[in-house]
């Protein structure tokens, strides 16, 4: 037996009022007991009671927090929880499917009585969402799709589009880079449907563009989709594009390029 439990051990049998009393028989073990309990209690060392109390309060808490466990709802996944910072390419059948589901044109006028058509020149796959960016003579589109719960369709699109009077510019040369739109959408804000805020980013790449990655203000990377004189990313939440994107070119080369300074108005 160590000091300490030798001490503890003193210190305990000191609280009990029969100390240095002999054992009581069975015959007079009544006796003994009312004797006991006659005896003046020692207020300066009283019996230790809260830490039995205090087990008995964990205890509860560990029950109810479990339980709060077992209740929190299970089918609210986070939004946009499959995301991924790396794009999969769609083939040429799964993109002209996705942009079906887009809306068919951009307006071509400010009244909206006319309608420009566009063709989608990327689509794109991040976990289990879709994203599409169609371009026209005078504007270009983005549009988001993915399953929709309780949908009649079984999915749910959102789309922005953006025109003007003048037409597009062509495509940057060698490794520029041209930002047509950087910013943040909330999908479903009008209906309360979709997930929340994404913020994109997408515009025009010259032909050296091998492949362009993004930081964000919270520090997050993703690598944008370059196909064909395009390119574009987007990331789930108001989770701004912070600094310059790092731009890879064919042969190796890395350079750094600022969106604000090659957005197009």
């Amino acid at each position: 037996m160590s000091a300490t439990e030798n001490t503890v051990l003193h210190r305990l049998s000191q609280l009990d009022p029969s100390v240095g009393e002999p054992p009581a028989s069975p015959a007079d073990s009544d006796s003994t007991l009312a004797w006991v309990l006659a005896q003046p209690r020692d207020t300066q060392n009283p019996p230790r009671r809260v830490s039995r109390l205090a087990l008995a309060g964990v205890a509860s808490a560990t029950v109810l927090v479990a339980v709060a466990s077992a209740l929190w709802p299970s089918a609210a996944p986070p939004a946009f929880a499959s995301w991924e910072p790396v794009p999969l390419a769609l083939p040429r059948a799964a993109t002209t499917e996705s942009a079906a589901r887009c809306p068919a044109g951009i307006p071509a006028n400010p009244e909206g009585t006319e309608t420009e058509a566009v063709t989608p020149v990327i689509a794109e796959q991040r976990g289990d969402y879709t994203f599409v960016l169609q371009a026209g003579v005078r504007g270009y589109q983005e549009c988001f799709i993915t399953d929709g719960v309780g949908t009649a369709s079984g999915w749910d699109a959102m789309a922005n589009s953006m025109s003007g009077p003048a037409p597009l510019p062509s495509s940057p040369a060698g490794t520029g880079l041209l930002a047509l739109a950087t910013g943040e959408s909330s999908w479903g804000a009008g209906d309360g449907a979709g997930e929340g805020s994404v913020t994109t980013a997408y515009g025009m790449a010259g032909p050296e563009v091998e492949s362009i990655t993004i930081t964000t203000a919270s520090g997050r990377t993703a690598e944008a989709s370059v196909t064909d004189g395009w390119w574009a990313v987007w990331i789930p939440g108001s989770d701004p594009i912070a600094g310059p994107v790092e731009v890879t070119s064919a042969d190796g080369a890395v350079a750094w390029i600022e969106l604000d300074d090659v957005t197009h108005p």
